[in-house]
């Protein structure tokens, strides 16, 4: 993390979601984050439980889940975006649950234990773990789900704003240029040529979709394709 912001003071321009999908791809971690990291966690123990398959598959595993959401979090530090460090921090927590979570099932379906400890402080210690690795997954699981919730929502919203913006523009003549999803409202960039297509058909089609509830804001550019001279 320190090393990250270090790095972030030397890039010219803030190192946040809007400027890197990388930061973007690790600041909401969702339930399928989740489902990765346990899968990552029992490829990395059953590596280390077999003396057939490499001793180098674990760190890898490991390193492909911890070190990148911390990095996000150093750079997304220095660029003043706490929210989005603190989103990569949750990201970091659950996959180190994740990975605690399946190496403690694959070691015990390899039979993996201290030689040195009695069988009564085997069993102890064992409960112990799996009680405290079954809380932490509890806890993380109740963030990681309202984020898939809200994403859900969101990519619906999206996706069918996206649909009308695109019958509602193509019948004037005019193209859409994009359509982006902020916290509260659906912006959508569309060109053509004058006169521009009508806001309140616009409302009417998002209405009849189902997406009257939607702040929904435009930005019209009017213009015309100018001939190149030979």
């Amino acid at each position: 993390m320190l090393l990250a912001w270090i790095l972030g003071l030397l890039v010219p321009y803030p190192v946040v979601a809007a400027t890197s999908s990388q930061v973007a791809s690790r600041i909401s971690p969702r339930i399928v984050d989740l489902v990765a990291a346990l899968a990552t966690g029992a490829v990395g123990s059953v590596a280390l439980a077999r003396s057939d398959i490499s001793d180098t598959l674990p760190g890898v595993a490991i390193a492909i889940s911890l070190v990148p959401p911390l990095a996000v979090v150093g750079l997304t530090l220095e660029s003043g975006a706490p929210h989005q460090a603190l989103g990569s921090l949750l990201l970091f927590i659950t996959n180190v649950i994740a990975i605690l979570a399946s190496g403690i099932v694959v070691m015990t379906l390899y039979r993996v234990r201290r030689n040195s400890d009695s069988a009564a402080h085997r069993a102890l210690r064992h409960s112990g773990a799996v009680i405290l690795v079954g809380l932490l997954l509890l806890a993380v699981i109740v963030p990681l789900w309202i984020n898939s919730e809200h994403f859900d929502q969101s990519s619906i919203r999206l996706t069918g704003a996206e649909a009308v913006a695109n019958h509602w523009a193509s019948s004037a003549g005019w193209s859409v240029l994009g359509v982006s999803n902020t916290a509260d409202k659906v912006l959508i960039d569309v060109t053509g040529p004058n006169p521009p297509p009508s806001l309140r058909d616009l409302r009417q089609e998002l209405d009849s979709a189902g997406l009257g509830n939607f702040d929904v804001r435009v930005q019209m550019l009017a213009g015309r394709y100018a001939p190149v001279p030979r």
